[in-house]
């Protein structure tokens, strides 16, 4: 899925002032491809992301995903809840697992949500934790698992209705440098098996030099690494 952003800004009031967290922010994703967003804490790169995934809407400008405009979509008032729960999936630092439900049913829930046959849905996760490596631990639920391990089980859940793009915001902020290394090459070789766009905000130098573009955040705009 193709990504554009044009003259995206974000603002809020703090009590009397505005403050501005974003400002003329213009950026092109090719569908398909890798890009890492860095930059010091308080520029606002995952306010960017939530911006790119329909969670929270722009202050001004446009972001377009493949053919839609979500900035209007969601001026206009549109749910873009079952938009975004086939198109975009995400990934973040802590892995929100649901405790009470084993690795399978986790993925298999943003399939369900969606409507899809029970039976099917059970085999795309078990496809997918299979692609992680998670072929044993199908039937343990998140205390049962390592850390790395839930990270895996959250990449497979993002990955499972086959969205056009990810989006993950420190995916391996928690994780020992070994086990993060495991986790990005994971990410990496899923990325270009699924074909789909993947946009990481992080601040691992590691992480964001395996991306096929590198760019930063500042006060200023993007500049491209």
């Amino acid at each position: 899925m193709d990504v554009v952003c044009r003259n995206v800004s974000k603002s809020f009031r703090d009590a009397e002032r505005v403050v501005e967290v974003l400002t003329g922010i213009n950026l092109e994703i090719v569908s398909g491809t890798s890009i890492s967003i860095v930059g010091e804490s308080g520029v606002g790169k995952t306010t960017l992301l939530h911006i790119i995934g329909t969670l929270e809407n722009a202050s001004s400008g446009e972001v377009i995903l493949g053919n839609t405009d979500v900035c209007a979509e969601m001026a206009k008032g549109a749910d873009l809840a079952p938009f975004r729960g086939k198109n975009v999936g995400f990934i973040f630092q802590f892995h929100y697992l649901l405790p009470e439900f084993d690795a399978v049913e986790n993925v298999a829930m943003p399939l369900l949500i969606g409507g899809e046959d029970r039976r099917a849905a059970r085999e795309r996760a078990e496809e997918l934790l299979g692609a992680v490596g998670l072929s044993d631990r199908l039937t343990h639920r998140p205390p049962e698992l390592s850390g790395g391990e839930q990270q895996r089980v959250a990449i497979a859940r993002a990955l499972a209705p086959r969205p056009g793009i990810v989006l993950a915001d420190e995916p391996t902020g928690n994780l020992d440098v070994r086990t993060g290394g495991a986790v990005n090459e994971l990410l990496l070789d899923l990325q270009e098996r699924e074909k789909l766009t993947l946009v990481v905000v992080t601040h691992s130098h590691e992480l964001a030099s395996l991306m096929q573009r590198e760019v930063e955040l500042t006060a200023s705009g993007l500049v491209e690494k």
